[in-house]
């Protein structure tokens, strides 16, 4: 791996969720020695290093018999290394952006997890801002002003089971809510430890200060939940994700399990709805 981008090659693999956890040593060792070579190539004036790029597409929500464990991007968020950038697209156009900038990219590690089945696709033009910034706010799903509940999705699956939730405001109209999705998960720690993090002021006009946030991601929980609390953020954020089955199960199954699916989220969005205005 370090040879291959101190050679200047640009340097993937194309795996299933589950046998990414075999190569967690070398991924975790990796960043340290890019930081070396990295500073060396600038000074002798040859650039950054290409990144290394991990397409993980076959994931244990839809195959729970032999592919489940988002492990490796667990392991590699908890090593909080400014290199890593694990991103999680709602749609396949997102998917190919995302692509294109990791392969243009230099000095980094990182990580697309998307699923390889056809899902839906939502609108494009919050696009340009979760590229940039890391995260963005769906309009579509948004009410104006100062909500009553923060969704939050990261990745192909969670923005299509949480977006489901919109029927919970046309069921209640009188509630309201605002509706983002996460495209780098390394965004949500602080700055200056993650160097792409969210700015304070961003993180703050997106997910408020003392709004209730229902946040779905494909990873494990406590992962993301490290990030936040990173931030000081802990009681009000509300994070699902991936939890181990123990058996096999079907993908509806799993979401189920995991608290993932429309329903299970409807359910816990109008909980919290109902705890914050209580």
């Amino acid at each position: 791996m370090t040879g291959n981008t101190a050679g200047r090659r640009i340097w993937y693999l194309v795996d299933v969720e589950r046998r990414t956890v075999w190569i967690d040593q070398a991924s975790t060792a990796h960043p340290k020695t890019t930081d070396r070579l990295a500073r060396v190539f600038r000074k002798t004036g040859r650039g950054g290093l290409p990144s290394v790029n991990y397409l993980i597409t076959l994931l244990g929500w839809r195959n729970t018999y032999t592919h489940q464990n988002p492990g490796l991007v667990s392991s590699m968020l908890e090593t909080e290394d400014g290199f890593v950038h694990v991103y999680t697209p709602a749609d396949a156009m997102r998917a190919a952006a995302v692509l294109a900038v990791m392969v243009a990219g230099h000095d980094r590690v990182n990580f697309l997890i998307t699923d390889k089945h056809p899902g839906p696709s939502f609108p494009p033009d919050p696009f340009r801002d979760e590229l940039t910034d890391g995260a963005a706010v769906w309009p579509h799903l948004s009410h104006h002003g100062r909500p009553d509940l923060v969704l939050a999705s990261a990745g192909d699956i969670p923005a299509r089971e949480l977006s489901a939730v919109r029927l919970l405001r046309e069921s209640n109209p009188e509630i309201k809510i605002r509706y983002l999705h996460v495209n780098d998960l390394a965004a949500l720690g602080p700055a200056p430890r993650w160097p792409y993090a969210l700015p304070e002021k961003t993180f703050t006009r997106m997910f408020g200060t003392d709004t209730p946030v229902l946040m779905a991601v494909p990873t494990h929980p406590g992962t993301v939940r490290a990030l936040l609390a990173a931030r000081g953020e802990t009681s009000r954020f509300h994070v699902v994700g991936y939890r181990e089955p123990a058996r096999p199960t079907t993908p509806e199954g799993l979401l189920e399990h995991c608290g993932l699916s429309a329903a299970a989220l409807s359910a816990q969005a109008a909980l919290m709805i109902k705890e914050h205005s209580g």
